[in-house]
């Protein structure tokens, strides 16, 4: 799974250069063998993943994500 995982984020973005807007995180600099998970909307990889941390990247980090996925993701957050 972690083999085939790190080829589909190669092939999704190559030499540094993505077709999707960048993360406000700091993940870029993850090494590819460590990602378990990528945002559809953003380049963001997630090094674990669980909702609360999906939450967290919609909610304060993703610069495409729907207004309406950033309010829903930041309701979850309070009830935390």
């Amino acid at each position: 799974m972690e083999k085939t995982a790190t080829r589909i984020w190669n092939l999704l973005v190559r030499e540094g250069e993505s077709a999707l807007p960048h993360c406000e995180c700091g993940c870029a600099e993850t090494e590819s063998s460590k990602i378990v998970g990528w945002c559809f909307h953003c380049d963001h990889v997630y090094l674990s993943y669980s909702r609360e941390i999906e939450d967290r990247h919609f909610a304060d980090n993703c610069p495409d994500a729907l207004d309406e996925l950033k309010k829903s993701a930041r309701e979850r957050l309070l009830k935390h």
